[in-house]
């Protein structure tokens, strides 16, 4: 004998009035959500150059630099003497958070950035196609400050 029930009624095992199948669909979506592609980065380094924002044609601010990011030592590693390694990352902002960056950071000050990663392909000057991966900069915290210099 089948169970009636109103519908939108949950069942015992929770479906909504489809059994098995509304189970395995609403499985299948959980899956689904648990699995969703994530392109985030967070980053703490060091700024690589002197820091110049520059403006598209459109009067748009935007500021490149290379970010150093030393990676974590083992104690075995330091102990013998062994050099850090250092990954370089290329870093864009854009709009007012490039002004605030670009004024207050400086090379070799510490800043945090957060955002997520962009490639794109480009024709060199010596015609050859390239490719490059850049951290797209959607927030940044400028650790050391330049008016912190003399301070003390």
């Amino acid at each position: 004998m089948a169970i009636e029930r109103e519908p939108g009624e949950l069942s015992a095992t929770g479906s909504v009035n489809g059994g098995w199948g509304s189970d395995w669909q609403a499985g299948r979506r959980g899956l689904e959500r648990q699995h969703q592609m994530i392109n985030s980065v967070v980053l703490s380094g060091r700024i690589g150059k002197d820091l110049e924002v520059k403006t598209t044609p459109s009067g748009v601010p935007v500021l490149t630099f290379g970010l150093a990011v030393t990676r974590p030592q083992s104690s075995e590693s330091r102990q013998a003497g062994e050099d850090p390694v250092t990954d370089w990352f290329n870093c864009v902002i854009w709009r007012g958070l490039a002004n605030y960056v670009g004024t207050h950071g400086k090379k070799g000050g510490r800043v945090e950035v957060r955002g997520r990663l962009q490639s794109r392909k480009y024709t060199g000057q010596d015609g050859t196609e390239r490719s490059v991966v850049e951290v797209l900069v959607e927030d940044a915290t400028v650790i050391d400050y330049k008016e912190w210099e003399g301070a003390g």
